[in-house]
């Protein structure tokens, strides 16, 4: 397994992984095991020939959703003059 996950650069070091339920970022990909640092700091070490699913986060398109509230007394001309202008 590892000589795939290498040479066909499944992940890289950086990048944000979910690899058997673990959740974190790449720290080390070696030729036996495969290091995952999670948000709370935690390190884990994965042996690559358990690793068979490989969910990687950070090579798609990341879209996301941000919901604006606004009163109906709000000047729409001026939200979307502002919003042109910052871009």
């Amino acid at each position: 397994m590892a000589f795939f996950i290498i040479s066909e650069q499944q992940l890289a070091v950086g990048e944000h992984v979910i690899i058997n339920n673990i959740d974190g970022t790449v720290s080390a990909v070696g030729l036996r095991t495969t290091q995952i640092k999670t948000d709370n700091g935690t390190l884990n070490f994965i042996p690559n020939r358990n690793i068979t699913t490989i969910a990687n986060l950070s090579r798609s398109s990341i879209q996301t959703s941000i919901n604006v509230r606004i009163t109906p007394e709000t000047n729409l001309k001026a939200v979307e003059k502002n919003h042109s202008t910052d871009q």
